[in-house]
């Protein structure tokens, strides 16, 4: 939940991560965070289900994070 990471993929780990995942995932999955400048920033989460779909957030610049949003694909 940090908005000061830097830009990379991180892999989250089972009894390491912590922080506001987004629902109906697991903790041994993927994060791509995007640092915009200062405190903005993107998040993409990457579950390891089959099926599972693809969230989003954005960070408001207030150190603070909006709400995981899905991403449909159609």
């Amino acid at each position: 939940d940090l908005t000061a990471t830097r830009t990379g993929f991180y892999r989250s780990i089972s009894g390491t991560t912590v922080g506001t995942l987004p629902p109906l995932v697991s903790v041994n999955d993927g994060v791509l965070n995007i640092k915009i400048n200062g405190n903005f920033g993107v998040q993409l989460y990457f579950s390891a289900h089959n099926n599972s779909p693809i969230y989003y957030r954005r960070s408001t610049g207030a150190n603070t994070w909006q709400p995981w949003r899905e991403i449909i694909l159609t």
